[in-house]
């Protein structure tokens, strides 16, 4: 299916200038959505056409029991299974917190239409040169950025203020001990994320060079820590 093209807005370079790099939000929100509302099915598995399964291991993490949970920032009736790929730790990148990956999404099809559906198109201009006319924050744990938010972070965002629950995250940077204790709770209490081979999906050869600086994503076992953890309080 083709949908219309909102076109798009480029990233800004070190110095504050146009990059060949280009923000896809609204493109990704747009066709995303379009797809998922043709689905009928009890579940839904939303990908990219650059990450191909190659496998049937997504079935087994849709069998899995959802494990324990809390009521804080919890929205979906099970959690949606997604990879690793650009889940953000607040432990050792705290500047990009409510950081989801948006690559692979499976769960009932009502969670994932619930997380997609909350999502409304930007102006990517006004978020990509944010940083040109206001303060930055520091310390970010990023650096060279001018964006006030990232793709993944403009969809979960709008997901949990759809819902009323506003975590107040104003931008990129904005850290505090109890965004990163929110920031936690929302993606262990509504995501189960694993790694790319328990998925079953091939990645792209610039996912698998990003994958190669461990520290940047959530790993597995990192999660499965951070569940259990919240079993324990």
């Amino acid at each position: 299916m083709l949908s219309p093209d909102p076109g798009s807005s480029p990233y800004l370079d070190a110095r504050g200038k146009p990059s060949p790099k280009l923000f896809n939000t609204n493109r990704m929100i747009r066709s995303t959505r379009a797809g998922i509302a043709r689905a009928t099915r009890p579940y839904l598995l939303k990908m990219r056409n650059d990450t191909p399964l190659r496998s049937d291991l997504v079935l087994y993490q849709l069998a899995r029991p959802d494990g324990p949970r809390t009521e804080q920032l919890r929205i979906f009736r099970r959690r949606i299974v997604m990879p690793n790929i650009a889940v953000r730790p607040a432990d050792t990148m705290p500047g990009l917190l409510f950081h989801p990956s948006d690559i692979v999404h499976a769960g009932l099809t009502e969670d994932v239409r619930a997380l997609w559906d909350s999502a409304t198109e930007i102006d990517e201009t006004v978020n990509a040169g944010w940083f040109l006319h206001h303060p930055q924050p520091v310390p970010a744990g990023i650096s060279g950025g001018y964006a006030r938010y990232y793709n993944e972070q403009v969809l979960w965002l709008a997901c949990l203020r759809r819902h009323g629950l506003d975590p107040g995250y104003d931008c990129v940077g904005h850290v505090t001990p109890e965004l990163v204790e929110r920031s936690t709770l929302g993606m262990v209490n509504n995501f189960t994320c694993v790694e790319p081979w328990q998925l079953g999906i091939t990645l792209s050869f610039d996912q698998m060079v990003r994958m190669s600086s461990i520290w940047n994503y959530t790993w597995f076992d990192g999660w499965q820590r951070a569940v259990e953890q919240l079993a324990a309080a």
